[in-house]
């Protein structure tokens, strides 16, 4: 039988890898999300409406919108086709750093975080190119028919206006 002392070597081995599994909740790096500034101005060239995704690194609920409804490739399809996806990580830096938003206001990312309403994460909103607000959702547990609604509702606005 073996020793306490590797038992808990083992223990403390294994808990580590489970909580390095769930860290990266970095976004699907297939779906090709762009930073926000970078997104604003593609979406403007192309006039296409904007999916912002709001999450930061190890938040467990993004990964399990990530494994989830965001591992459906046609539901990825559909997205990458309509809409110009970016990422906004709501802990990646200072709170006080200035993004410039697609109606050209200046915001810093705790306003940001604050007018979409970003918290809990994940979260997300679809705005115009204009930076008019389309739709937004929020929650872990979305499946890939609520997203693919999400989507369908916000391009509808976007048609209508």
């Amino acid at each position: 039988m073996p020793n306490t002392s590797t038992l808990r070597t083992l223990l403390l081995a294994l808990l580590l890898v489970l909580m390095s599994s769930m860290a990266n909740a970095a976004p699907p790096k297939e779906w090709g999300f762009l930073p926000l500034g970078e997104a604003i101005k593609i979406a403007k060239r192309d006039n296409k409406p904007i999916f912002v995704l709001f999450g930061f690194e190890d938040c467990p609920w993004c990964s399990r919108l990530y494994a989830g409804a965001m591992s459906d490739n046609d539901l990825r399809a559909q997205y990458q086709s309509s809409v110009v996806l970016a990422y906004f990580d709501t802990k990646g830096g200072p709170k006080s750093e200035v993004f410039d938003l697609p109606n050209g206001v200046q915001q810093t990312r705790a306003g940001i975080i604050q007018i979409f309403a970003a918290y809990p994460t994940p979260s997300w909103v679809f705005l115009s190119p204009d930076g008019t607000t389309l739709g937004a959702g929020r929650n872990g547990k979305t499946t890939a028919r609520e997203m693919r609604r999400d989507l369908e509702t916000a391009l509808a606005k976007k048609s209508g206006s």
